[in-house]
């Protein structure tokens, strides 16, 4: 009976998946630096191209100035490539609920504005349909962690430009 309970723990222990994070090396996943005149400044967006409509990814509270969260904990490039859907990965943004917010910021990072919902409504869109031939209407916004209600907002007040929302 030992023998048996042990044999199969054992190949439970080596058919177990593993989390991984990134998307596989080789695909064609761009860092765009987007300018946002109502920031103040540029904003970096992962991109990658599959169709003239996007799934926007929202990050989570601690989202880094790097890389967007989705892409550090999850393959969701590899998701949705020859989807015929592209993927897009604003960076940075953390404890913004992606809102526009009354007043700057002062932070550990300094003093920022932040206008997440003018950019991602309005400056990203028009954006990504001048330089990479997105369409500003019929895309797809899900947010995890804070930007989970963030999305579903954006959902609401825009739904010609996300005709799908989903929260994690």
């Amino acid at each position: 009976m030992l023998g048996a309970l042990l044999s199969v723990l054992a190949v439970v222990a080596v058919e177990t998946p593993t989390a991984a994070a990134y998307s596989r090396e080789g695909l064609p996943v761009e860092s765009l630096d987007v300018p946002s005149p109502s920031m103040g400044r540029n904003i970096r967006v992962e991109f990658q191209g599959g169709g003239p409509h996007s799934v926007y990814l929202l990050d989570g509270l601690r989202a880094q100035d790097d890389e967007n969260g989705w892409d550090i904990n999850t393959p969701a490039f590899e998701w949705f490539y020859q989807s015929g859907i592209s993927v897009v990965m604003p960076v940075g943004g953390q404890s913004s609920f992606y809102s526009d917010w009354y007043q700057p910021a002062t932070g550990s990072a300094g003093t920022l504005t932040y206008k997440w919902e003018t950019f991602l409504t309005q400056e990203l869109p028009g954006w990504l349909a001048a330089n990479k031939g997105q369409t500003p209407t019929g895309n797809a916004v899900v947010g995890l962690s804070m930007s989970g209600s963030a999305a579903l907002t954006l959902a609401i007040w825009h739904p010609t430009q996300f005709i799908f929302a989903g929260s994690l």
